[in-house]
């Protein structure tokens, strides 16, 4: 009886939880899902640019991927690319570690404000 009480007061515990994962997984996020996808590839481009400057690519996160790319390209340091890269970086970021829709939009109007600026002639 006490394992049958234990594994009720469990899932009653566990409901709202349970419940928080079924909302979030509710539809697939194509938005998401492109971003994710998207900050791939970048990285790995960021990797290819490193690896023609040093003999050894260092293991470093994106961000300071970026930074290092930018420095090695001495004629380019002041493109907008730089930002739209690092606003990309911001927004994969907030969509890996927060559910919040506000942080989540915020980011995401930087990233289209930046781009804009990019497309600007």
């Amino acid at each position: 009886m006490a394992e049958s009480e234990d594994a009720g007061a469990f899932a009653r515990e566990t409901a709202p939880y349970v419940e928080r994962f079924k909302e979030h997984f509710r539809e697939f996020d194509e938005p998401a899902m492109v971003l994710l996808k998207g900050h791939l590839v970048i990285e790995e481009l960021l990797n290819e640019i490193i690896a023609k400057g040093v003999d050894l690519v260092p293991r470093l996160d994106f961000s300071k991927k970026i930074q290092l790319a930018r420095a090695m390209s001495l004629r380019d340091q002041e493109n907008e690319m730089w930002k739209a890269l690092a606003a990309i970086n911001e927004l994969r970021n907030v969509l890996a570690h927060s559910l919040d829709p506000q942080r989540r939009r915020s980011k995401f109007d930087a990233l289209l404000a930046v781009c804009r600026r990019c497309a600007a002639p």
